[in-house]
């Protein structure tokens, strides 16, 4: 794939995570997977830079997914708050004030394949709100 990336002067879009970028308690197993993802993109944003191949990282935050409610059970199994004080908890955690939508992330990945050029090389881009 990166021949062909080269050749087309295209982009290489990693899906991180705020945990990517700052620690989380009780998440490091899984911060760490998202701190190497940071470091292989950095590597390879250097690599690929003469090849004019754009290299980017989207780190959101908590997404309204299957993994963010497993999650919240796992802090009301811990903590033994209620669903929502547990969800609250967390997206205070990252400074958001809801959760993230699945379609949201897709238009920012959409957005760091830019080909006008307008796009972030080397920037992680995040999604709190």
């Amino acid at each position: 794939a990166i021949p062909h990336i080269k050749q087309t002067h295209g982009s290489l879009v990693a899906l991180s995570s705020l945990t990517g970028l700052r620690g989380v308690p009780s998440y490091g197993l899984y911060g760490a997977s998202k701190f190497a993802i940071q470091g292989l993109y950095e590597s390879l944003r250097l690599e690929l830079r003469p090849d004019w191949v754009h290299v980017g990282v989207l780190a959101p935050g908590f997404v309204d997914t299957e993994m963010t409610k497993d999650s919240v059970a796992r802090v009301v199994q811990k903590t033994g708050k209620s669903p929502d004080a547990a969800l609250a908890a967390m997206l205070a955690s990252s400074s958001q004030q809801r959760l993230i939508t699945p379609d949201e992330v897709a238009r920012a990945v959409l957005a760091l394949c830019d080909f006008t050029g307008k796009r972030p090389n080397g920037t992680a881009v995040t999604i709190a709100d």
